[in-house]
């Protein structure tokens, strides 16, 4: 039952890191008073999705808990 806490706290970091990267290049700001070009980018369906995936086994582990805490079958056992 130690792992399902642990991806309960692993799986929020790795979501984070997903949605904001702190490896991304800063982007640079233009002055007010020129005109700004509009270039557009490609969407980053591979994140969403992702992001998707991992939220979502976020969701049903956090089910699976409940559930066991409700029918009071859910322990952490110390194995050593």
């Amino acid at each position: 039952m130690v792992y399902q806490l642990a991806l309960l706290v692993i799986i929020p970091i790795i979501l984070g890191l997903v949605t904001v990267s702190p490896f991304e290049e800063l982007i640079e700001e233009e002055p007010i008073g020129e005109p700004v070009e509009i270039v557009p980018t490609e969407p980053q369906s591979d994140i969403g999705v992702l992001s998707f995936i991992l939220f979502t086994i976020w969701f049903l582990i956090v089910i699976r808990i409940l559930y066991k805490l409700k029918r009071g079958t859910f322990k952490i056992r110390a194995k050593f």
